[in-house]
């Protein structure tokens, strides 16, 4: 099951399916093309989902908008692989780092962006394949799972 998508073609989709952690692509107006399992599990995102769907307050939201903006439409640089912008969750108040990359689609020349965040999805099969290997009670799984999703 693919959460959003509405233009992305299948090389961009593959790349952003194989990542555990959150992952979109975005055209130049915020609204999300793609996204992987880990966005859907994450931030529950909806067919009709935007930019302004992620859980950051709306001003942040807006200061994330121009960046996509200009990095889709103008290929700004200033915002290389390495520069991380941050924000807060507005649910839990703790840190959300992003990063954004500009991609072209190769079958339409579209320039899009891909956005990575530091959550991370928790697939459902990784719970009980540690609890047998390291025979872990649920308890002890669920509070692994908050530490690694950044909830403990």
């Amino acid at each position: 099951m693919t959460p959003c998508r509405r233009e992305a073609d299948d090389a961009l989709h593959n790349e952003l399916a194989r990542r555990m952690q959150v992952t979109v692509a975005l055209d130049e107006t915020g609204n999300v093309l793609d996204s992987n399992m880990a966005a859907k599990t994450v931030y529950d995102l909806a067919t009709d989902c935007t930019l302004m769907d992620l859980p950051i307050a709306p001003s942040d939201a807006a200061r994330l908008q121009d960046k996509v903006s200009d990095l889709a439409r103008n290929g700004d640089r200033r915002n290389s692989a390495n520069d991380v912008l941050r924000f807060r969750h507005v649910e839990s108040d703790r840190p959300l780092l992003v990063r954004l990359e500009r991609y072209v689609q190769p079958s339409t020349q579209r320039p899009l962006v891909i956005l990575r965040t530091n959550d991370i999805g928790w697939p459902a099969h990784v719970g009980p394949i540690l609890q047998d290997l390291y025979d872990l009670s649920r308890a002890e799984m669920d509070i692994i799972r908050r530490m690694v999703e950044g909830l403990e």
